[in-house]
């Protein structure tokens, strides 16, 4: 996965943390906050306990999921998992 190896450069060349949308490509979108976080896992997993950010924007994404569920699933499963930018105009998501 290309994401991936990006990760690893930039954990094995000093990178500080990571931030990533949560979007995979423009034909599939994850349908819950589940499916995001295991496509994130295999992505930020090169970089061990470097910081980690999800970017939920969905108006650029168009991924919609339950953040609030996101956040308590990375936080038991992402080393790294820092927090959030949310960018979400629902606040109750």
């Amino acid at each position: 996965m290309d994401c991936a190896l990006v990760v690893g450069f930039g954990a094995a060349y000093g990178a500080a943390r990571l931030m990533r949308l949560g979007w995979l490509q423009f034909f599939f979108k994850p349908e819950d906050a589940r499916q995001l976080l295991d496509w994130f896992t295999l992505i930020v997993d090169p970089a061990g306990r470097m910081p980690f950010y999800f970017y939920d924007i969905p108006a650029m994404t168009g991924v919609t999921i339950d953040t609030h569920e996101f956040v308590r699933l990375a936080q038991e499963t992402l080393p790294g998992f820092a927090g959030v930018k949310y960018s979400n105009p629902n606040v109750d998501r």
